[in-house]
């Protein structure tokens, strides 16, 4: 759940949150089809958090976020 707010803008708007949630459904379920019988263990488990670590980094204001620019 806690990757989902992340990613999503929050719970601002239905359909990105909606979005971000199908987005992780599908990294942890090809990380348990694809990398567990590799690795072992729960890759399905930690799966959601290198993605949202990997979001941020490149999209600071999360995936549907707006860059808000502010002047003084």
């Amino acid at each position: 759940m806690f990757p989902v707010v992340i990613l999503g803008p929050g719970s601002t708007r239905s359909r990105a949150r909606s979005s971000a949630g199908l987005i992780v459904g599908v990294v942890e379920n090809i990380a348990a089809g694809y990398v567990d019988p590799y690795v072992g263990g729960a890759p399905k488990d930690f799966a959601p958090y290198v993605l949202m670590i990997l979001a941020l980094m490149v999209r600071p204001y999360g995936m549907f976020g707006k860059r808000i620019i502010e002047r003084v």
